[in-house]
């Protein structure tokens, strides 16, 4: 495969956090965790956060 210049690239960042460690980031960017879900083998999870 070969790019042309200027031909963007579209790459995805995968990250592991811990959902203990999702809630201690929100709230210490000023969001309070309104609520948590995962699939059911807790592989993938949602987390809704609003501003304080």
């Amino acid at each position: 495969m070969q790019f042309h210049e200027g031909e963007e690239l579209r790459t995805e960042i995968s990250a592991k956090f811990r959902l203990d460690g999702v809630v201690e980031e929100m709230e210490t960017a000023g969001f309070s965790v309104a609520g948590q879900w995962t699939d059911p083998q807790n592989r993938f999870a949602l987390t809704l956060a609003a501003a304080i």
